[in-house]
């Protein structure tokens, strides 16, 4: 076999062979190329941890400033008033007369009081006359 046949087959040969002029421009291509898929993969990765960092430091501040008589909302989505607040616990209030005790990491939300603006908004007889056209039982 001569030697330029092997030159062409042995592998570490080929490696140390020069770049053609192709080859460089694959080269430079993927040094301008790798730098982006890096920074597109960092970018959300960065935004992602400030936007929880900041929703944390939300909740922090909204369980430090609870006060008895607050409506609250739980992580589990239950609705309750607080009755009572210790360092890491709030009892709250579930139904009349009904307290249960939680962590106050759970606390998820304040909720607002829902005052209606129109008095004939909640009207005591609304299941007594139900709307024209309309069935009354399903």
């Amino acid at each position: 076999m001569s030697w330029c046949r092997m030159r062409h087959h042995d592998p570490l040969v080929s490696l140390a062979s020069p770049p053609t002029d192709n080859d460089r421009g694959l080269t430079s291509t993927m040094e301008l190329l790798f730098p982006l898929l890096i920074l597109a993969l960092l970018v959300p990765t960065f935004l992602g941890v400030r936007r929880q960092k900041k929703e944390m430091q939300k909740v922090t501040a909204l369980q430090d400033s609870l006060r008895i008589g607050d409506r609250v909302m739980t992580t589990a989505g239950l609705h309750a008033t607080v009755a009572a607040l210790a360092d890491d616990t709030v009892a709250l209030e579930i139904a009349p007369g009904v307290v249960t005790t939680w962590s106050r990491l759970v606390i998820r939300e304040r909720v607002e009081t829902a005052t209606p603006q129109d008095p004939d908004l909640l009207r005591k007889d609304d299941d007594a006359n139900p709307p024209e056209g309309r069935p009354t039982e399903y």
